[in-house]
């Protein structure tokens, strides 16, 4: 297994307007682990399918074993939604983690 490392920088799109980096290790078939604020992470996309036809491209981001926001892609762009919170970006990583940044 190959696993991709990158540094993913972004507005927090919070209360601080902070640039935020986080460390990205990409393992492959949608999965991703990802170190933020001291952190880790784990971010699992896929495609809801129905009779073989894809319905919608979704992408979950873990923590501690438990699902904490979930994004689906619309159109281009990527909406992460928890609570009142809504993100959007075209990298599910970036709309996933703002949601994350503005709720822990």
């Amino acid at each position: 297994m190959t696993v991709q490392l990158d540094y993913l920088t972004f507005n927090a799109s919070d209360w601080s307007g902070d640039i935020e980096t986080a460390l990205v290790f990409t393992m492959g078939d949608g999965e991703s682990l990802i170190h933020f604020r001291d952190e880790l992470f784990e971010a699992i996309q896929y495609d809801q399918k129905h009779d073989g036809e894809t319905l919608f491209e979704a992408c979950d981001l873990k923590h501690d074993g438990r699902k904490l926001v979930s994004a689906i892609k619309c159109d281009n762009d990527w909406l992460a939604h928890e609570s009142d919170i809504c993100r959007e970006d075209k990298n599910p990583l970036v709309a996933l983690l703002q949601v994350a940044a503005n709720i822990l």
